[in-house]
């Protein structure tokens, strides 16, 4: 507040005001001293506490990744993925779940479900309203690595081709399916699918005038063996 101190009296002032000086005074500002270079340390430190309070790390509430290296930052990015796969999920089951049974009994009271595929749907409720959700997905964050250890969690049955596409592509195991089965059936008619012999071994190019009945060449270290001259 206004007062006097060491022979000086002080003004709360605000800018735009007017203030009344005694004869004799002179304004004086108060001088701060130099930076102290800590204003950015602090707006981190802030922002750091802000980010573990929303549940995320810094680098991606801030978009600052000039503090962190790769495997910091990856852990970082894994571990806001995991979060948001939880709030992906607390949505899903409190909010969208509930809007699509609210629509689909709402659809069924004024006619608007098909005859006969929902005719069931008064006597057995439960079989429309277990619908498949699927949110957003993210790309790899090492590709290379990830997809080996995606091929080695399928080979040992920690998880499924259906989960792997779903969680990684965002897309459904089906869709997916169908969308390859027609892709190969483009390419064989148009003679791009690779054949048995390209298949067991690349490095044959087969001759279109070969029989299709003759031996197939033997495959092994024997059939890589030199003749010898006795």
């Amino acid at each position: 507040g206004d007062g006097v101190e060491n022979g000086q009296r002080l003004i709360n002032t605000e800018p735009g005001s007017w203030n009344y000086l005694d004869p004799g005074q002179e304004p004086v500002a108060p001088n701060f001293g130099p930076d102290d270079q800590q204003y950015d340390n602090v707006v981190r430190n802030l922002t750091r506490r802000f980010a573990a309070g929303f549940g995320c790390s810094y680098e991606t509430l801030s978009r600052d990744f000039s503090q962190t290296n790769y495997s910091s930052s990856r852990l970082s990015i894994l571990e806001d993925r995991d979060h948001w796969r939880v709030v992906q999920s607390a949505i899903i089951q409190l909010f969208h779940q509930r809007v699509y049974e609210e629509w689909l009994r709402a659809a069924a009271l004024v006619g608007d479900l098909s005859s006969p595929m929902f005719s069931d749907y008064w006597t057995n409720p439960e079989r429309y309203n277990n619908p498949r959700w699927q949110a957003r997905s993210w790309s790899w964050v090492d590709p290379a690595k990830e997809m080996k250890a995606i091929e080695m969690a399928r080979t040992l049955l920690l998880q499924t081709h259906s989960e792997q596409i779903s969680e990684y592509t965002g897309e459904q195991f089906e869709l997916v399916m169908a969308q390859v089965a027609r892709e190969n059936e483009l390419k064989a008619s148009l003679g791009l699918m690779p054949t048995v012999e390209q298949l067991l071994d690349p490095a044959v190019e087969p001759d279109p005038g070969d029989d299709a009945e003759a031996e197939p060449r033997p495959r092994g270290p024997a059939a890589d063996a030199k003749p010898s001259i006795a």
